[in-house]
């Protein structure tokens, strides 16, 4: 996924599990994001970025764990500078 410079993203992702609260993490690049940028409600789990910037760009994972276990998924974030822009 591919976004321009200076713009407000949110990441989206969609949990059916019997667990009313779920545990949920965010990783870029394998580091836990900051829980001030994560929501979760009704089954939507959501990441947001205020305003992209170049050292946005990275690698995502949405991590959901319950008590029948924990899956994740992942997504590509490329945030064009100015001079990319065509």
């Amino acid at each position: 996924m591919s976004v321009i410079v200076c713009v407000r993203f949110t990441f989206e992702c969609r949990l059916e599990c019997d667990t009313k609260e779920p545990k949920i993490e965010w990783f870029k690049e394998g580091q836990e994001v900051p829980r001030n940028r994560q929501s979760y409600r009704d089954g939507l789990c959501q990441l947001l970025i205020d305003a992209t910037g170049p050292d946005d760009s990275a690698k995502y994972t949405c991590r959901a764990t319950t008590e029948a276990g924990t899956t994740d998924t992942s997504a590509m974030l490329r945030v064009k500078g100015s001079s990319e822009r065509s």
